[in-house]
């Protein structure tokens, strides 16, 4: 491990980054960080992808290992970002309960405004709840969650304060998961309303097309913050200030620093993980076992129709573990993918399986022999009570229409998932390491941070992670 001694003299001004993850140790002297005054004795991390702006307060010296320091010239943040806090600690002064919504593209620098916003606010004597809606880039809880959090003293990262309550997306981007950004952003919202005199909510840097626009207007619609600040480098969020200009109390423009520099791919999924494992270390890891009858899935097909009981055996194929029926969609999953013909013949199979069923109940309900009906093939494997329920599923239905999904088992293996409690409220994250078709259950390595005793609902999501909790797949919007 590289390790450097710097000396820094007072008023000057750094930044701290590091290439693969590295410290920085304060010997002597006294620093500001995001706001926060850190002395001799203390021992900072820095991970890939973060930056960390230093103002000099006294003459220090610091040891470097693996991390890199720069010396600058420029302001660590625009003048402009100084102006608008002191005009929110002064509103402060007037209104408790005051919000705060950031928006901006990526790397616009939305998580330093309101780490340093933060700082400022709690020295002050202020509680301030942080809404992190930036699924992405999470802060607040682990990737693919929005996380709300209670902050009452100065922090020097906003991940190092734990999740009081979570929303489930189980994505890294809020693309195809609208409406569950607006809800997930609305029920934490007002689950800090009155515990907090100020809430800030950072966003994702989804702010171009049409779904983005959709998503920051019913975002800003739904809470419609006392101010909207936009961060930009140059105008590239000018829509969104026309779009957005009745939605808030008041709207500010501020500039991005000129400091900051693009976050590369690799450090952003290296910035995932690291959220990951930070979570890891402070939740309770267990491995579980789940049965279908014990909870009600989200966010998939699977679960939602009538199982076909001995799937194998009515389609005469050994490969097939799972098949169901809805009005809306045929659910078949199979032990690994199927060529393009095989799914064409299983298709067909399907099809004809429907119009049997429907045919078989139409004619039971038209007095026709029940021996007759009893010899049916279909009934000697599925059973007339379940060639009855499934038929009450599809009557209404126009079975040429019922799109069938031909899927492996392997789509949910790895499944980044959301555990919840009978009250909707998230109690653990985890990963679907199996499902065991024939009995109907469920493995699952979980990170509870609430009771463990109430799971009443999975919510599956759509990244995929090994077992040191880094991405390795991705599952598509619809799929399974």
């Amino acid at each position: 491990m590289l390790a450097l001694e710097v000396e820094l003299k007072r008023g000057q001004k750094c930044l701290i980054k590091s290439e693969r993850g590295g410290y920085f140790f304060i010997v002597e002297g006294l620093l500001e960080i995001f706001g926060m005054q850190l002395g001799a004795g203390e021992k900072i991390y820095v991970p890939i992808g973060r930056v960390f702006p230093i103002l000099v307060i006294e003459d220090s010296k610091l040891i470097l290992e693996n991390c890199d320091l720069v010396r600058i010239s420029e302001d660590l943040f625009p003048p402009e970002w100084f102006k608008t806090i002191e005009r929110i600690l002064n509103a402060m002064e007037d209104k408790k309960n005051l919000s705060i919504c950031v928006l901006g593209y990526t790397d616009v620098g939305k998580s330093s405004l309101i780490l340093l916003l933060t700082n400022k606010l709690v020295k002050k004597g202020y509680t301030v709840g942080i809404l992190d809606a930036d699924i992405g880039q999470s802060k607040i809880g682990p990737p693919g969650v929005i996380g709300a959090a209670i902050i009452r003293h100065p922090v020097l990262d906003l991940s190092d304060i734990p999740m009081e309550v979570g929303y489930f997306i189980g994505d890294k981007t809020p693309e195809g998961h609208l409406l569950p950004q607006v809800i997930g952003v609305s029920k934490l919202f007002s689950f800090l309303r009155n515990k907090c005199d100020a809430i800030l909510i950072d966003t994702t840097g989804m702010v171009h097309g049409g779904p983005a626009r959709a998503l920051k207007l019913y975002k800003v619609d739904n809470v419609h913050p006392d101010f909207l600040i936009i961060l930009e480098k140059y105008r590239e969020a000018e829509h969104l200030v026309k779009l957005l200009q009745k939605s808030a109390n008041e709207i500010i423009r501020l500039p991005s620093p000129k400091t900051l520099k693009s976050t590369a791919r690799p450090a952003r999924i290296a910035l995932r993980t690291y959220s990951f494992k930070k979570f890891v270390k402070t939740a309770h890891e267990k491995t579980i076992e789940v049965k279908f009858s014990d909870i009600s899935l989200q966010e998939c097909v699977l679960g939602t129709g009538y199982p076909i009981p001995n799937p194998a055996k009515v389609f005469e194929d050994v490969t097939i573990l799972w098949a169901e029926v809805s009005p809306d969609i045929f659910l078949i999953i199979t032990r690994e993918p199927k060529h393009l013909h095989a799914k064409e013949e299983l298709t067909a199979k399907a099809r004809r399986l429907m119009v049997s069923i429907k045919t078989l109940f139409i004619a039971s309900r038209m007095n026709v022999s029940k021996e007759t009906i009893k010899h049916s093939p279909i009934l000697s494997k599925m059973g007339a009570e379940n060639v009855e329920a499934i038929a009450k599923v599809i009557l209404r239905a126009n079975i040429t229409e019922i799109p069938i999904r031909i899927i492996p088992k392997s789509v949910y293996e790895n499944l980044y998932i959301g555990l919840l409690n009978k009250s909707g409220d998230l109690i653990a994250v985890g990963i679907l390491k199996d499902i065991d078709f024939q009995h109907q259950k469920m493995l699952i390595k979980a990170l509870f941070f609430k009771s463990q005793n109430d799971i009443a609902i999975i919510r599956m999501g759509y990244l995929k992670l090994n077992d040191n909790w880094e991405e390795i797949g991705k599952r598509r919007i619809g799929v399974g």
